[in-house]
Order: structure tokens, then C-alpha cells, then sequence
């Protein structure tokens, strides 16, 4: 029950970021921006091009294909954004995405004979973030990376990878949405 309510909101939590880099308007300014400098670490994702709608079947997917190999996540699960529409973009651009999860290297080592296809092993290696930490409504998240590419300019800094999402707590199966925490990663240089 616990792992379905937490799928479930992942899910609300991975749709809504997508959305909000689709929707993303004039930013609040309210976000505390932070650089952050970040170890490589390993994670296996599936990628995806494709309509957001196709998240829940994505998610799916990447749970079924981890769980048959005996992958076990070494944390929370992550979305990352290669495509960013634009405010004239139509809705129904394809946007190219992917979802996955950290793993420890012996993790991968033991799955690799087994590793489908469709599932990559990869390494993050963007060494410094723009990051801040988001805790509201869904609805409410594209200001939060409105206000994080915003400061990013003021700074001098320029966009150096994708916009990497993480969940990081959802409260309690009955709590709302409103109560979801999570961290936006945008990786940057000078």
C-alpha cells in the first residue's frame, strides 16, 4: 500500500515538473537559489521522447525492469528534462526525457549481464548545479525553475545539461499535494 501511494504521487510529482518546464512564465523571485557541487554517481533511466502522458507507463516500466533484474535504487527516484518548450512552443511537442534511479556501481555490476535494451546506465556528471529545494503545489513548480534560470543569468551562469527533478518527500498518503518536497537540479557554468 505504502509503495503504491508513493508511486502514485512520483508520478504526480514527475508529470507536474514536466508540465511546469512546459509552463514556465514569470517567476516569483521567492526560490533561494544555491550552488551546489556534486559528486558523479551512477543511475540506470529509461528515455523516453515522447507526449508527458506516457510518464505513468514510463514509471512502469522502469519499476518492472529494475525489480526483474534485481537493481536496487540507491535513492530517490529522479526526472530529468532534455527539452524545455518554450512559452510559443505547441503543447503536444514531443519533449525528450527520462526516468530513473541512483544505484550503487556492485548494483549495476551484478544486473549488466541482464540489462535490457531500453534501460542505460548512466553516470551524472555535471560537477555544479544551480539547486533549490521546492516544497508546495504542483501547479506552483515552473516559477520555482522560472526563478532559478532567472538567477542563474543575474549570476553569469549559463544552462550546462539538463533540468534534473528529484522526489524527496510526499508527507503522508493522506496529506496534500501542497505538502510535496522535492529538489530541482539545473546544471551551470561561467
Amino acid at each position: 500500500m505504502k509503495k503504491a501511494v508513493l508511486f502514485i504521487i512520483a508520478i504526480c510529482f514527475f508529470f507536474s515538473a514536466a508540465q511546469a518546464l512546459m509552463e514556465m512564465g514569470e517567476g516569483t523571485g521567492k526560490t533561494e537559489v544555491e550552488l551546489k557541487e556534486i559528486e558523479p554517481f551512477v543511475y540506470v533511466s529509461l528515455r523516453h521522447k515522447g507526449p508527458l502522458s506516457d510518464i505513468e507507463d514510463v514509471i512502469n516500466d522502469l519499476i518492472l525492469t529494475i525489480q526483474s533484474l534485481g537493481v536496487n535504487p540507491q535513492g530517490p527516484m529522479i526526472g530529468i528534462f532534455h527539452t524545455i518548450l518554450g512559452p510559443d512552443d505547441p503543447e503536444d511537442l514531443e519533449m525528450e526525457w527520462e526516468i530513473g534511479f541512483p544505484i550503487g556501481e556492485q548494483s549495476y555490476i551484478r544486473a549488466r549481464e541482464e540489462i535490457k535494451p531500453k534501460l542505460e546506465r548512466k553516470v551524472w556528471e555535471h560537477p555544479l548545479v544551480a539547486s533549490a529545494k521546492y516544497s508546495g503545489p504542483y501547479q506552483e513548480m515552473g516559477e520555482a525553475i522560472t526563478d532559478i534560470f532567472q538567477w542563474m543569468e543575474r549570476e553569469g551562469y549559463d544552462k550546462a545539461g539538463p533540468v534534473l527533478t528529484t522526489f524527496l518527500e510526499a508527507g503522508t498518503p493522506d496529506a496534500p499535494p501542497s505538502e510535496l518536497k522535492g529538489e530541482i537540479w539545473i546544471p551551470c557554468k561561467k
